[in-house]
């Protein structure tokens, strides 16, 4: 989205609010028929449009005016960790069950865990490296977050699991799996609980930008996230505005057309 179709939107709503009248306590339109039809779904649907341009323009910051959300290079390490690669064998252990799908093994606090998945929902993680000393369990918990957010960090206060309805909560890749924020001061580090990955770095700015275009653009409130009937109701009905809005300009025009070329 560009800044001139930001202008031509706010200029058309100006346009459109100017061009009211008001006759016997009534605001009414000048216009008849298909024109007033189009001048008054024009205005019906000029908030909507507005943020969803203005979002939609967001939605290509990228790191120019709000964070990206994303670790730096060093932080990454230190998550990560020094692992010990090379102790890492080729060979898959027999103790994996004939219906393990997929296998990847990922570096978390300097330790390398194996995760291998049985389905869309279902996973197993283990320690490899260094020698498994416990048996598998599905997903990283609290406590193994939090130490490794401290010690790569510094100042976390806090690591609990993230609400599904919090307004700032990010899914995990396998659905059941807990998503974990570590509060290291101002900043919000957020971990999948199926692979450790940081899903988001969440400071003021990167906060502030949730909402300017995930909730804006997307309807990503979390009140509507609950009740996702409702929430697609109001996408259906913006979405006929916007139709309808469209169809009147159509016609319009298509009748301008055809006076022109007679």
């Amino acid at each position: 989205m560009s800044l001139a179709a930001v202008i031509a939107a706010l200029s058309g709503l100006m346009v459109g609010l100017f061009r009211l009248r008001r006759v016997r306590d009534r605001i009414v339109s000048p216009f008849r028929k298909w024109h007033a039809w189009h001048h008054w779904l024009g205005l019906a649907c000029a908030a909507f449009v507005m943020t969803w341009i203005v979002s939609g323009w967001l939605s290509m910051d990228h790191g120019r005016l709000f964070s990206t959300g994303a670790l730096t290079r060093s932080e990454a390490d230190r998550i990560a960790g020094t692992p010990a690669w090379g102790e890492l064998t080729a060979t898959v252990p027999a103790s994996l069950s004939s219906a393990t799908r997929e296998i990847e093994w990922f570096a978390f606090g300097g330790r390398i865990h194996q995760r291998y998945r049985t389905g869309v929902d279902a996973q197993q993680l283990s320690v490899v490296v260094p020698a498994p000393t416990a048996p598998a369990f599905p997903f990283l918990q609290a406590d193994q977050i939090n130490v490794v957010i401290s010690h790569a960090v510094g100042s976390c206060s806090s690591t609990s699991a993230v609400a599904p309805d919090d307004h700032y909560f990010p899914a995990s890749e396998v659905a059941p799996a807990p998503v974990y924020r570590s509060i290291c001061g101002d900043v919000w580090y957020q971990v999948d609980g199926a692979s450790g990955a940081n899903l988001e770095k969440l400071d003021a700015q990167r906060r502030t930008y949730r909402w300017l275009y995930r909730a804006l653009h997307t309807f990503d409130f979390p009140a509507l996230m609950t009740r996702p009937s409702l929430r697609s109701a109001i996408i259906v009905v913006l979405c006929a505005f916007g139709a309808a809005f469209s169809i009147t300009g159509i016609v319009i025009a298509w009748r301008r057309l055809r006076l022109e070329f007679r």
